[in-house]
């Protein structure tokens, strides 16, 4: 039963929730992270610790917290090595183990916390998590660089004694598969993009299960150019060392990398980041993987070259596939070529089974868009993503090993026989970094529950171990793509590790290419593609992801920690600001892709501006923080300069719009209140007379506009025109693309279904992801919170035609969910021969919608009547017993209707509309937050609001009725309370 006109929930899922009569006090945190991950394995020497809280009351908080932090030993018992105590604090992230606790490397630790109630009230302890170390120092590093081939093996003993503990240490240049007695080691291929020259990461396993004991053992480690070698930095090379613990403590090190391996080339001939793999199944060397194989005729490995960077474990987390997809359909537009549509664009590989006699080879070609004869596009020259299989006779078995492609169509030419879309033969695997997905968010909106989807993909699609901007034709990590989408990638998926890794990959970049200049370079890592100095749009990713990353993360050691990075690139944009006016002229890209005669580079002083402007502000704010009060004077003082010279040099009176009279110069100058009071009026008309008037209701921003746009609309009132132009159908807009066969974003409006201007899976126009949770789900944060603290839950629910949107996020405080319902029914399905009451909360039932005995389909708000059975008296009879009244008795049988059908089970369906419930709405804060709860007023002038059954707004008189509800405030259009933690009520009547 749906009961109410409109609905609003809003949950944060913490444990169990407050309820009447129930105080069972704080329950054991849960969600226990070091360094953003479950059970990471860290070089930190001091990690962070993480944990969200649960409570039966309201309006609660931690006041302290113990934390309990055991090794376990080489024995396997567990000793505690540090106790907190109890510390006064309500930090519950990023709490920081003290420099006086000395971890010891390659070790498992297990760690459990509780908390102290703002009653004083202790909670139980939480369930252990635990973390590894890895080698913390470089001279714990035993095995030495090793190559010669792309098969490297060594065999080895294992002690007669129970492995209670074993990992892998390997660092395979430029990407590696280990194999560890015929298992894999990880799910697909390894390998990380950095400046080489600065740091080289490694990896660490639990191989625990996978070993021997007592018997003889085998590592086999296959090896790929990834980029170390493509970029020509060094020959394929391998480091690793395995430390195995055997009960009783004793321990050893063993399948260490030095010249006793043994190496042979694979049946991998050639691989390429871009171009694509050949695989000759005729060189493969069965069981070379496993114990026992004569390896007498292979060569031993030889040294190579010590590569430049320093050593570290990987903080981000590896690729992995959450998503495998089988043939929509396959054709044969040519005489023996097949082309095969997933029906989904993603970034990965192709699986294929194939039998075949010895020799064959097939080639198996990868493209994002069909030409109209049905073959594959050959999109890009530089990236064709090819792949060539040559069979041994045998059944196979193929998959990429050291390249992945972007594409929703697969061809294969030379295949023996004729394959069939639905009998496994392919399959395409979508791969990305095993971010965590902690958003979520549906409309009422089939268009933008196509964009959000398109974009989660395209997002996924581009984290490869760097945010690239498109996993095909460039690959690489442009600054601007990912500073733009940025935000949208926090609410929908945990990125605190993955930006900790890339904001390093930033400095690394940095110090090596511009170490007296202080540039950022336009892609990180850099290797001469794109430019140096970059964008001002582009390198403000320095900034702004350390900001977001302490915005929703209380993260203050990033800004530590790069500071000094960040300084030194905010003094290379005062060096290049123009001397005359203070202002950025300086550009490379612009607002690019929009819409616009420059196509595609749109030079704008007001862009780059706006970017310096955000960045000096941004490290005024962390130099406060920091306590480095001369840089914070110094970089307030130029801001201000710069918001001073902003309209005099900008601003056109005349027309009141900004330097080209572009959409989004004058999104960007409303945005930073740059627009001076007397002309704000002015200047939102005319913007809104540009969108309107001059391009027929459609933006022309490109891929800076689309993140900013948006909420400057809202901010506006204009909540319509944002929706409007968010659901647009026709170019430009994202569904568009779709109505042109799109499945991810792309890289340009003007794409159509055989016509692409570029990528088909870039996430640069998805900046305004972000603004959907904001708006629609209500999700957001006070202007002074941080890390989810403050919360203001304000679901914009009028400017558009839908009738409902629920929203998610998994903050480090626990779980924020929304939900709002506009639909305004009371509805029930009522079984045969049964009865049920419906009642509003307030007023009376106005209007029977619909009503039928009989078989019915459909659902509350899309009924439908089935001619065949269906009594013809059932909207009269409802209406008869329920219109006029605050509540109804239903039944549901042949003595009430008549029997339309005999001998059929038979229902009623009803919906009802009325009462004079205007708002239900529903929400949890958790512990340790507070927040600002916007009901709305739904345009009238006057209101009543019960929490809990208890009046607590009475027409424009707030009521303290109730604990946990502290204040409110009318705002002309809604009703804005103040709340503690805990679960809430709120129902708003026309009347009492």
């Amino acid at each position: 039963m749906t009961v109410g006109v409109w609905t609003v929930a809003v949950a944060v899922v913490v444990g169990l929730l407050w309820s009447c009569g129930v105080s069972a006090g704080p329950l054991a945190p849960t969600q226990l992270m070091v360094e953003y991950k479950s059970a990471p394995v860290i070089d930190e020497s001091q990690p962070r610790f993480f944990w969200a809280l649960g409570h039966t009351d309201r309006g609660q908080a931690q006041s302290a917290y113990e934390i309990e932090l055991s090794a376990v030993s080489k024995s396997g018992s567990a000793a505690v090595v540090w106790d907190s105590g109890m510390v006064n604090s309500s930090m519950s992230a990023q709490v920081e183990l003290p420099s006086s606790v000395s971890l010891t490397s390659d070790t498992t630790y297990s760690w459990r916390v509780r908390y102290w109630d703002s009653y004083g009230v202790v909670s139980d302890w939480s369930s252990s998590a635990k973390f590894d170390t890895a080698l913390l120092t470089s001279s714990e590093w035993k095995g030495s660089w090793i190559g010669g081939a792309n098969q490297l093996r060594k065999e080895f003993s294992l002690q007669k004694l129970k492995v209670i503990r074993a990992r892998l240490y390997i660092c395979g240049l430029g990407y590696y598969v280990a194999e560890l007695n015929g298992n894999r080691v990880g799910q697909f291929y390894t390998g990380h993009f950095t400046t080489f020259q600065k740091s080289v990461l490694y990896d660490v396993y639990d191989v625990t299960n996978m070993l021997r004991p007592g018997m003889l053992n085998a590592l086999a480690v296959s090896l790929g150019r990834g980029w170390y070698s493509w970029l020509s930095v060094g020959p394929l090379s391998l480091r690793c060392q395995l430390s195995v613990t055997y009960t009783g403590g004793t321990s050893e090190i063993v399948a260490i990398s030095d010249l006793t391996w043994k190496v042979t080339s694979g049946p991998i001939t050639y691989d390429d980041i871009y171009v694509g793999e050949d695989y000759d199944a005729r060189l493969e060397t069965p069981g070379w993987n496993l114990p026992g194989y004569n390896d007498s005729d292979w060569s031993s490995a030889t040294s190579v070259s010590t590569p430049p960077g320093s050593l570290r474990v990987a903080p981000n987390e590896q690729v992995t596939t959450l998503d495998t997809y089988s043939p929509v359909s396959m054709n044969e537009p040519v005489k023996n070529v097949y082309v095969f549509d997933f029906g989904q664009n993603v970034a990965g590989f192709s699986k294929l089974h194939v039998c075949g006699a010895s020799g064959t080879t097939i080639t198996i070609t990868h493209s994002e868009m069909l030409l109209q004869d049905g073959t594959l596009a050959n999109m890009y020259s530089n990236s064709p993503m090819v792949d060539h299989l040559t069979l041994n006779g045998e059944c196979i078995d193929y998959q990429q090993k050291f390249t992945w492609h972007g594409f929703q169509y697969v061809q294969l030419e030379g295949f023996p026989g004729v394959p069939s879309p639905d009998d496994g033969t392919l399959q395409s695997i979508f791969v990305h970094n095993n971010v965590e997905h902690i958003g979520s968010i549906a409309f009422d909106s089939s268009i933008l529950n196509w964009i959000q989807r398109a974009m989660r993909i395209s997002a996924l699609s581009n984290l490869g171990d760097i945010p690239t901007d498109c996993p095909q034709r460039e690959r690489r990590g442009w600054t601007g793509d990912a500073q733009l989408s940025a935000e949208t990638d926090i609410f929908n998926f945990n990125m605190g590790s993955f930006y900790t890794k890339w904001i390093q990959d930033i400095r690394d970049e940095q110090l090596y290419d511009s170490p007296l200049t202080g540039a950022v370079a336009d892609t990180v890592p850099f290797y001469n593609w794109g430019a140096t100095p970059a964008d001002p749009a582009w390198g403000a990713a320095y900034i702004l992801i350390v900001n977001w990353m302490y915005k929703y993360y209380n993260d203050t050691r990033i800004i530590q920690r790069h500071y000094d990075g960040m300084r030194a690139y905010t003094e290379n944009l005062r060096a290049t600001a123009d001397i005359r006016t203070g202002l950025m002229s300086f550009a490379r890209y612009g607002d690019w892709c929009a819409l616009l005669s420059c196509y595609p580079a749109c030079l704008s002083t007001t862009v780059s501006s706006f970017y310096y402007l955000l960045e000096l502000e941004t490290m005024a704010s962390f130099a406060t923080l920091l306590g480095y009060t001369d840089d914070a004077d110094t970089f307030t003082k130029v801001a201000n300069n710069v918001r001073e010279a902003w309209n005099s040099n900008l601003y056109n009176s005349t027309a009141h719009n900004y330097e080209h009279g572009w959409q989004t110069e004058s999104a960007l100058s409303l945005f930073l209140g740059l627009v001076p009071e007397s002309d704000k009026e002015a200047v939102e008309k005319a913007l809104i007379d540009d969108i309107v008037t001059t391009n027929n209701n459609h933006f022309t921003v490109g891929i800076v506009g689309v993140k900013y746009l948006f909420p400057v609309l809202q901010s506006m009132g204009r909540m319509d025109l944002a929706y409007q132009l968010a659901v647009g159908t026709t170019m430009p807009s994202w569904y568009f693309w779709e109505t042109q066969g799109a499945t991810t974003l792309w890289e340009n409006w003007q794409s159509t279904q055989y016509v692409a201007y570029g990528s088909r899976n870039h996430i640069m126009f998805g900046g305004h992801g972000a603004w959907f949770y904001q708006a629609f789900g209500g999700i957001n944060m006070q202007e002074d919170g941080i890390a989810w603290d403050k919360l203001k839950i304000a679901p914009v629910v009028e400017g558009h035609d839908m009738k409902f949107t629920t929203a998610s996020v998994d903050t480090p405080r626990g779980l924020i969910e929304t939900s709002w319902d506009k639909s305004m029914y009371l509805c029930a399905s009522i079984p045969e021969n049964q009865q049920a009451t419906l009642q509003c909360t307030s007023g009376t039932i106005t209007t029977v919608d619909f009503a039928s005995f009989g078989t019915p389909t459909g659902s509350c708000g899309n009924y439908a009547i089935n001619p065949a059975c269906h009594a013809s008296t059932s909207v009269d009879v409802i209406t008869s017993l329920c219109v006029g009244k605050s509540s109804c008795v239903i039944p549901s049988n042949d003595a009430t209707f008549g029997d339309p059908c005999y001998g059929t089970p038979k229902w009623l369906d009803v919906q009802l509309s009325g009462c004079s419930v205007l708002l239900t709405l529903d929400t949890t804060i958790p512990v340790g937050s507070s927040a600002e709860i916007s009901v709305s007023k739904l345009g009238y002038d006057e209101v009543y609001v019960k929490e809990s059954g208890q009046t607590v707004w009475s027409r424009d008189t707030f009521i303290p009725a109730v604990y946990g509800v502290y204040s409110a405030v009318d705002n002309g259009s809604e009703i804005v309370f103040e709340v503690g933690s805990g679960t809430y009520e709120f129902v708003v009547s026309e009347s009492p």
